[in-house]
């Protein structure tokens, strides 16, 4: 492991891509409380050092795995699996093409029509994440996906906003990724599951552009009534989002 926090980052050897959800500022101005929610990208490949370090130092209690299955059996759980063993896969998909685990699909030729899909086609395994998320006795949590940008994103967006942090907060907090694009693309290039995703990926899906959830943050705004009416609808009750609030705000 080396240094902890730059900007908001977590510069852990081994997983390149996470950070604290923590001090985060919502429209009432009240604040996220750091150290529960940690969005990750891949974490097969950890070390026994940085493993150590979400178990015991930062007292992670639950891994929250947004692949698919397919990923999964093809890299494992790795280290961390020994260190925490309570975990939930919770796979997001865009499409019913399930067969595509990764990006793209050319029927989704934006990372926001993406994101949006999985709004539409994974309700079901959003809603069980917030339910987890809403009690303490699953906190601290990491959840993570390959690139911790895309379905992690995603899932992050709903959760923040339901608790009332602010679209920019939510904005630039997605947008830190770019700071370590350069070292998540480097590791999925050495991966074989993962290397055919990098060279193919167009253009658009190699970046955390803020326009990109700008884009989600309105749609579930103008088109959902926002993403705590949005949960209600797919069956997340009242209370639930009541004991998220109380569980993730100072």
């Amino acid at each position: 492991m080396t240094d902890l926090l730059s900007s908001r980052h977590m510069l852990l050897d081994s997983i390149d891509n996470i950070r604290d959800l923590g001090g985060l500022e919502t429209s009432d101005g009240r604040r996220t409380r750091s150290g529960l929610l940690f969005r990750s990208s891949m974490v097969h490949e950890i070390s026994e050092q940085d493993a150590a370090l979400l178990a015991q130092d930062l007292g992670v209690r639950l891994i929250m795995d947004l692949r698919s299955a397919g990923e999964i059996e093809q890299t494992g759980r790795g280290l961390l699996a020994a260190h925490i063993p309570a975990y939930i896969n919770l796979p997001l998909f865009a499409t019913d093409k399930k067969s595509v685990n990764l990006l793209p699909d050319d029927r989704l030729p934006t990372l926001a029509l993406h994101y949006m899909g999985y709004l539409k086609k994974s309700s079901a395994q959003i809603a069980m994440a917030v339910r987890l998320l809403a009690h303490t006795a699953h906190l601290p949590v990491v959840f993570h996906c390959a690139a911790g940008k895309d379905r992690t994103g995603t899932l992050a967006a709903v959760v923040l906003s339901a608790i009332g942090v602010r679209d920019q907060e939510i904005i630039d907090d997605y947008a830190l990724t770019n700071e370590r694009l350069e070292y998540l693309l480097a590791r999925m290039s050495r991966s074989e599951h993962y290397r055919h995703v990098v060279d193919t990926a167009p253009a658009y899906t190699r970046g955390a552009h803020a326009e990109t959830m700008q884009q989600l943050l309105q749609h579930m705004q103008s088109e959902l009534g926002g993403a705590e009416v949005w949960l209600k609808n797919i069956g997340v009750e009242e209370s639930t989002l009541e004991q998220l609030r109380h569980s993730l705000l100072e």
